[in-house]
């Protein structure tokens, strides 16, 4: 779930929990910010070991 704002200095900012932690994204329009946004999410669905919860040498052969 993301969460859209207006700063004070014009700019937007999109505000989404991904993965347990917060990530922010700043653009000069409304679609800017959130295509950051969707753009980052996207992103981090095609990364291989993107759970917190395996450590390294669970993931990787001995």
């Amino acid at each position: 779930m993301s969460k859209l704002k207006k700063r004070t200095d014009g700019r937007y900012s999109v505000t989404s929990t991904i993965n347990g932690k917060r990530k922010y994204f700043y653009g000069r329009t409304r679609t800017e910010a959130q295509e950051k946004c969707d753009a980052y999410e996207k992103q981090s669905d095609n990364i291989a070991n993107f759970n917190a919860d395996i450590t390294i040498a669970e993931w990787a052969p001995e």
